[in-house]
């Protein structure tokens, strides 16, 4: 029982007892008005929470490549030296490694491959100016390889 004030003789009275002797249920709206304070603190705070992770879920959504169209650039810009056929092993330049050669090096990420792909200049691979999504896209069908 909450601190309350004590009556003659030892015995307890509540705040709504005074209230009631004076007439008024202030305390008890006051009381009532806390406690809706409290519920709309707390479904601010799951709302903030829920939206936070929203958010995250959905940039982490954006981070991740489209691999059919990581695919189409592969074939169009990266073919002509390398191997980017999960079935292929070799590449048709000897000293480029195959898509899935790359995809199977270990520790191989999608930020590793996003620093590899906009680093330049790249020791014997052509100048390569790619825009973020298509470094995703690339990267993303790269490591679809490792499967």
């Amino acid at each position: 029982m909450p601190a309350g004030l004590h009556r003659q003789g030892g015995q307890q009275r509540t705040f709504a007892d005074e209230a009631q002797k004076i007439g008024t249920d202030f305390p008890v709206r006051a009381a009532s008005v806390y406690a809706i304070e409290e519920i709309a603190m707390r479904a601010l705070i799951v709302s903030v929470v829920f939206s936070i992770v929203g958010v995250v879920t959905t940039i982490q959504a954006q981070d991740f490549g489209d691999v059919r169209q990581g695919r189409r650039l592969a074939l169009d810009i990266c073919a002509s030296c390398h191997a980017v056929h999960a079935s292929e092993i070799l590449s048709p330049n000897a000293a480029a490694p195959s898509f899935r050669a790359i995809a199977h090096t270990p520790g191989m990420t999608a930020a590793a491959l996003a620093v590899w792909l906009t680093a330049h200049p790249h020791h014997k691979m052509p100048y390569l100016i790619l825009s973020g999504q298509q470094v995703r896209d690339v990267s993303a069908y790269i490591l679809s390889l490792q499967d």
